[in-house]
């Protein structure tokens, strides 16, 4: 019969390093790190992406400029300040 080691006392002790040395099926370290900044970059740009078109939104409905009449079109009615003399 074999002797134990500690490896074999406690399997999942450090499941990493079996992943990492091939023994078992799984990212890598290194991988798992990489995929971690990867989606929270993903997750930041989403919310910036987000803000930009709120913003966009907000400026374009909030901010344009009233439309100037067109020769054709009578345009909006002038109160006239002088009145004739009645009489």
């Amino acid at each position: 019969m074999r002797q134990k080691t500690p490896a074999d006392m406690c399997p999942n002790t450090y499941p990493e390093a079996d992943i990492d040395h091939g023994r078992r099926a799984g990212l890598l370290v290194d991988d798992r790190a990489e995929l971690l900044a990867l989606r929270r970059e993903l997750r930041t740009t989403k919310m910036e992406n987000e803000i930009l078109k709120r913003a966009a939104a907000y400026f374009t409905k909030e901010h344009v400029l009233p439309k100037r009449p067109t020769p054709s079109s009578p345009g909006p009615a002038r109160a006239c300040l002088w009145q004739p003399a009645v009489g």
